[in-house]
């Protein structure tokens, strides 16, 4: 039950993901980025990616996890 995100851009920026869980992660540093998450149980899941000054964007996505 596990998905890896990769976080799309070029230079330094700050991303926040919330992984519909009640799981987050701060990824800072450069772009493009790559992060895993485990989720502990099947289910629907909206994971959200929202961006800090400087950089601009948010991303959402359903992810349907099932065993």
């Amino acid at each position: 039950l596990e998905i890896m995100v990769t976080i799309h851009g070029r230079g330094a920026c700050n991303v926040a993901l919330d992984f519909g869980d009640g799981t987050t992660e701060k990824v800072e540093g450069e772009l493009p980025a790559n992060r895993t998450h485990k989720y502990a149980t099947s289910g629907t899941y909206e994971l959200r990616a929202t961006t800090a000054e400087p950089c601009r964007g948010e991303a959402q996505l359903r992810v349907e996890i099932t065993r």
